[in-house]
């Protein structure tokens, strides 16, 4: 759709990746308007950590690293989870949909996504316990 805020949230995205650039910052409500237009369009692939790196959101980013430093499998980026069609939809920011098993930036995502039988934890519960995380994936 070319909405205005949709077309500022692109325009963030695409300026932000030029040289000297990385200091822009990007909301995650925009971060995901961007994976969400994306999925739309069919160009949300994930098929390697730079991928995953590249649309997931930036305050993931260390914890990527980490992920990735310990062979962890690829997770999805910015999955919309829901009961059934007709229910409202949650966003699980990085999620391995085998295990049911997800990160999310917003804590109000959590209850929806448990109620249907995801394991949601913060970006510092996974910290703080990262090769417990990595091992149950």
């Amino acid at each position: 759709e070319n909405r205005h805020s949709n077309l500022m949230a692109l325009w963030l995205d695409c300026h932000k990746k030029q040289p000297n650039h990385d200091h822009m910052f990007i909301s995650h409500s925009d971060a995901k308007k961007i994976n969400d237009l994306r999925r739309e369009q069919n160009i949300l692939s994930i098929s390697s950590w730079n991928d995953v790196l590249r649309y997931g959101d930036a305050a993931l980013h260390g914890l990527t690293g980490l992920l990735k430093a310990r062979n962890a499998p690829l997770p999805s980026v910015g999955m919309k989870i829901s009961k059934n069609a007709e229910s409202p939809s949650v966003v699980i920011d990085l999620a391995w949909k085998n295990t049911k098993t997800g990160v999310a930036i917003d804590p109000l995502c959590a209850p929806t996504a448990k109620a249907i039988g995801w394991k949601i934890f913060s970006m510092a519960q996974c910290l703080d316990e990262i090769d417990r995380f990595v091992t149950n994936l």
